[in-house]
């Protein structure tokens, strides 16, 4: 299916940012709470839910807005990959309504 091509090709370009930033939220968090949890011989679980994501979560939230006001912007992905009705995503919704319909009201 188009729509499926679209988004490998939406998650491919936009897959290195998230990471880079889901890795500099990571290397922030000090190394001093691990070790603390390791003498206190605190679990893997333990230590993911109580350290490192409340510590990395504001990170993966920004991470999370961007990839949303991102996801909004993929009209040249998919206007390009296809044209097919099948893969009408927003951006593609909104350029019909204002460009082929003539309702700019409705498009804003």
């Amino acid at each position: 299916s188009a729509l499926y091509a679209v988004a490998i090709t939406d998650i491919w370009m936009w897959s290195p940012f998230v990471m880079l930033l889901s890795l500099a939220g990571l290397s922030a968090v000090p190394q001093h709470l691990y070790e603390a949890a390791a003498i206190d011989r605190a679990g893997w679980w333990y230590t993911f839910t109580r350290i490192t994501l409340p510590l990395v979560s504001p990170i993966l939230l920004i991470a999370l807005i961007f990839r949303t006001m991102e996801a909004f912007k993929t009209f040249d992905i998919a206007y390009t990959m296809t044209t097919q009705p099948t893969a009408e995503l927003i951006a593609i919704r909104l350029y019909k309504q204002a460009f082929q319909q003539w309702d700019t009201g409705k498009s804003c």
